[in-house]
């Protein structure tokens, strides 16, 4: 049983005349025991009659039930009088509440999606519409939550996604344990400068986007975006910045971009090359719980100390990420690149295959990730023994928690083990990792 103290005046006529006539025309306030059903269509019955403060101190009140449903239902309408109210990260931050509680919801988690995407949060409600598809929908449904989720992408006009970093690294210039590389005419020995360093430093991975209709369904898109790491020691500063332009259109059921974009990197504060690229990403829902992206690219590079390493760059990428129930996802990942150098022993063919799971425990997410991939030179320099062979091996975890979010920056902790093994020595090197990461959109 659940006691809620009302005043009379909060009442419509006729229940407060009851109310009356039973206790006493003296009376101001009437103490009403009524279980949580009668509860829930007292506020239901104040919603219809346009009393949605009665309703949402009823609700508010049932959000403490000891019955999960009751609980569940009184967050769920409360997320719908929010929404009703613009309100988007309370009504949000009630649907998450409900769905740890019950995540095969499915009503719920549609809901998410459209509040989320209403606080144009497009990405998690592409998320949210993923985990919706993971379990079965009627057909109907299904259709209309394919057709959402590929247009989710489409609205957002403009806007800057952020991540500042904290970052320790044991092995900031990813360089060998060996004293000494060999060569055709002896074992040279390595100085100081080539031994491994460890740092703590600062960094940001941003990117900024405006987007202008072209058309019914297709836009002009114009990208600009920074990556940087920053060291006390400037020698290991790493700088990047592109610019791009483009269109997005429709392409065989999906959605493809083009770009043309130039990119510049600097390393230790001095130029370190300049490239011109070119790339057709498409992107298409292959279920309601699967999305396919694929990517090809060609640069030319230009390098600033060693016109030898001159290049034009071939890659090819193709990814799939999945939800596996509402609470968890991986992500599949394969990518294949040519570098055609002026000398043959820059020139270098790669392929790397990646996978990536997460999980939630209610506001907790954790994630994994572990890729391989094999690097081979098409010839040896002239003063090595061997051309470059390689094997890399890379594996990270890491978790972030919902209630811990400041100004809508949402932490991270990362862990990070990183080795290579090479044919030449100075290639050959391990490292681990550590950084907070804080995310944003704007």
């Amino acid at each position: 049983m659940l006691a809620i103290c009302l005043s009379l005046a909060s009442l419509e006529p006729p229940v407060a005349a009851e109310a009356e006539a039973v206790n006493s025309k003296a009376a101001q306030v009437s103490v009403i025991e009524a279980d949580a059903r009668a509860m829930l269509a007292l506020a239901q019955n104040a919603l219809a009659n346009k009393r949605p403060d009665l309703a949402r101190s009823i609700y508010e009140a049932l959000v403490r039930d000891s019955d999960p449903g009751i609980r569940n239902e009184a967050r769920y309408r409360l997320a719908i009088i929010a929404a009703e109210g613009e309100d988007w990260e309370r009504s949000i931050a009630l649907l998450r509440a409900v769905l740890v509680e019950d995540p095969a919801a499915q009503p719920v988690r549609l809901q998410l999606a459209l509040a989320l995407a209403r606080a144009k949060d497009f990405s998690g409600a592409r998320a949210a519409l993923r985990e919706a598809g993971s379990r079965p929908l009627p057909p109907i449904v299904a259709r209309h939550v394919e057709r959402l989720y590929a247009r989710l992408g489409e609205h957002r006009t403009s806007g800057i996604d952020m991540t500042v970093f904290l970052a320790g690294d044991s092995n900031v210039n990813r360089a060998t344990r060996s004293d000494t590389i060999g060569t055709v005419i002896g074992d040279f020995i390595l100085d100081e400068d080539a031994r491994p360093v460890s740092g703590t430093g600062i960094g940001v991975n941003s990117e900024a986007f405006v987007r202008r209709p072209l058309g019914e369904r297709s836009a002009m898109l114009l990208n600009a975006a920074l990556l940087g790491e920053m060291y006390r020691d400037p020698h290991f500063n790493d700088i990047a910045a592109v610019v791009s332009t483009g269109v997005e259109f429709p392409l065989a059921g999906g959605r493809g971009r083009a770009l043309a974009g130039i990119q510049r990197r600097w390393l230790g504060g001095e130029r370190l090359l300049d490239s011109i690229e070119l790339g057709l990403e498409w992107r298409k829902p292959i279920a309601p719980w699967a999305q396919m992206r694929t990517n090809l690219g060609v640069a030319r590079q230009t390098f600033a100390f060693n016109p030898l390493q001159d290049s034009h760059l071939l890659n090819a990428s193709g990814r799939i990420d999945a939800t596996l129930g509402t609470r968890s996802g991986i992500s599949i990942e394969v990518a294949v690149a040519r570098q055609l150098a002026r000398d043959p022993a820059y020139s270098l063919t790669s392929g790397r295959a990646g996978l990536s799971a997460w999980r939630e425990f209610g506001p907790l997410s954790l994630f994994a990730t572990a890729s391989y991939q094999r690097l081979e030179a098409d010839d040896r320099l002239a003063l090595l023994p061997v051309r470059r062979k390689e094997d890399q091996v890379r594996a990270s975890i890491g978790a972030g928690h919902r209630a811990l979010n400041w100004q809508g920056w949402t932490p991270r902790l990362h862990a990070i083990w990183e080795r290579t093994e090479s044919s030449i020595e100075i290639y050959s090197y391990q490292r681990v990792r550590g950084e907070i990461r804080f995310a944003r959109g704007f």
